[in-house]
């Protein structure tokens, strides 16, 4: 997993962003049209960018800032790999996606990573 899957699957389950990047809109706020723009010009500096499958991405990215819901996940369970003293390390999923956090920070932000 390349740090690009990494990255859709933490923006997949947050339930919050943060950005900032003075020089361009992020990804998730771009329209079409301003994506096909700037994914254009790198594919043109750069080998092997598929234009159409770029901006297809990051149109169905911006689906996270519009979607209904949270993602909820109400599996968790205290990881194998916890010590066995305070500190304490929970998993849990949603699809492909598995979730860790430390159980004394429930509602803060967890990692994720995207499973095969």
């Amino acid at each position: 997993m390349n740090d690009f899957e990494s990255a859709l699957g933490l923006e997949a389950v947050a339930t919050g962003i943060e950005a900032f990047e003075p020089l361009l809109i992020t990804g998730v706020l771009q329209t079409e049209a301003y994506a096909r723009e700037l994914i254009s010009y790198h594919a043109s500096i750069a080998l092997g960018v598929n234009v159409e499958e770029s901006v297809d991405l990051r149109m169905r990215r911006k689906a996270i800032i519009t979607r209904d819901d949270n993602p909820v996940i109400d599996n968790w369970r205290k990881s194998s790999f916890s010590a066995n003293n305070a500190t304490c390390v929970e998993t849990g999923w949603i699809d492909t996606t598995v979730a860790y956090r430390d159980t004394k920070q429930a509602v803060r932000a967890f990692l994720t990573r995207i499973t095969r």
